[in-house]
């Protein structure tokens, strides 16, 4: 089962290529939605990630910027498996 947790209730539609020459596919997954898909793409769409900044505020501002105290990552997408064959 796919799960965007970015936008839940959303859509995630990209496209994939794994190697030069072959077609390349368009995909569009619905959040909640249960699908067959290769191992490989999921094992690519579970690597999207992205940083959450966090600033210190109680620095003092040199030059007007804020500078990125610590961060943290946070998975994009998710994917439940419901039965493996």
């Amino acid at each position: 089962m796919f799960e965007f947790i970015d936008a839940q209730g959303g859509w995630l539609e990209f496209a994939y290529r794994k190697y030069p020459g072959e077609p390349i596919l368009m995909m569009k997954l619905v959040h909640g939605e249960t699908c067959d898909l290769p191992m490989g793409i999921v094992k690519h769409l579970n690597n999207t990630k992205k940083k959450v900044r966090r600033y210190n505020l109680e620095l003092p501002n040199e030059g007007g910027k804020r500078h990125p105290r610590s961060f943290e990552t946070i998975s994009r997408v998710r994917f439940t498996p419901t039965s493996v064959l």
